[in-house]
């Protein structure tokens, strides 16, 4: 039987992945969750409201980057029970549904504002992911996973560790202080040095310093974490070595294309790129080709 003759196919991990960026996209837009309150405004003012007065081209081009993922997963994971025009159409709407329900909570809360500007670009970038995925539905999810991926690549029973690398990959795009930071960590290191040093003087080190070796440390743990899970992941092939490598070159790649995003206020491009997380990589990459 020919391969380019296969009926479509469904795809868990598409359907695993979308569940997950969902929830992600949800925390991100609810962000930070606190101060709601119910200032007499309704939710869906913010439809007829007039053109913002502040806005930019990068928060614009922002707002379609982050929905062209949820269009995507959304075509592929409605697979084969809807397909072309049909899938590409509830994809969108399913996007814009979401867009629409984010900005109506975001009302609520103090330090979000609503915006028909926010909504039009997620909606754009949903219609985009879902002629992305249209366009590479048949070589990835009919014939070629298992042709390509599935049989010779990828271990059975993976595709969940495969879409949590993948999902490290992407929390590389919200601005971080800390190179491949997925959280406030340094607010943790004070508390954490000053019970250290009363327990062992002798490791009592400056200010800096342990910025430093938490940034060394916390950069060498991400690329060991992610790589360790990936390895994982693959059947025995001669090329795995490149892996490593080329985990670490998209990650940086993503971070840097995403900094320019970055609201105005937020940490230069290369803020992150320290003594600290630089030995960091090395070591982290070291260890892992090891």
């Amino acid at each position: 039987m020919r391969t380019d003759a296969l009926p479509p196919r469904g795809s868990p991990a598409a359907r695993l992945a979308l569940a997950v960026s969902i929830g992600l996209l949800v925390y991100a837009s609810l962000f930070p969750n606190t101060g709601w309150l119910h200032a007499g405004v309704s939710p869906f003012a913010w439809i007829s409201a007039p053109f913002p007065r502040y806005w930019t081209a990068n928060e614009i081009l922002f707002n379609v980057l982050v929905y062209i993922p949820v269009g995507a997963l959304l075509f592929w994971s409605v697979r084969p029970l809807l397909v072309g025009a049909g899938a590409i159409a509830v994809a969108t709407l399913i996007a814009a549904m979401l867009s629409f329900s984010m900005e109506s909570l975001q009302t609520f809360i103090a330090a979000r504002v609503a915006s028909n500007i926010d909504f039009a670009a997620n909606s754009l970038g949903g219609l985009a992911g879902a002629f992305v995925a249209a366009a590479s539905a048949r070589r990835l999810i009919d014939t070629g996973w298992r042709a390509h991926w599935g049989d010779t690549i990828l271990k059975p029973g993976t595709q969940a560790s495969v879409v949590i690398a993948a999902m490290w990959l992407l929390v590389q795009i919200p601005p971080q202080a800390m190179l491949f930071g997925t959280g406030n960590i340094l607010a943790l290191v004070p508390d954490a040095v000053m019970r250290l040093e009363a327990l062992l003087p002798m490791w009592s080190l400056p200010s800096p310093a342990w910025r430093a070796r938490g940034e060394q440390w916390c950069t060498t743990l991400a690329i060991l974490g992610v790589t360790m899970l990936v390895m994982h992941c693959l059947r025995p092939l001669r090329w795995r070595a490149l892996l490593v490598p080329l985990l670490v070159m998209v990650a940086l790649g993503i971070k840097v294309a995403a900094q320019p995003l970055a609201p105005p206020g937020g940490p230069a491009t290369f803020a992150w790129l320290t003594p600290g997380a630089t030995s960091g990589l090395v070591m982290g990459i070291a260890l892992a080709m090891g």
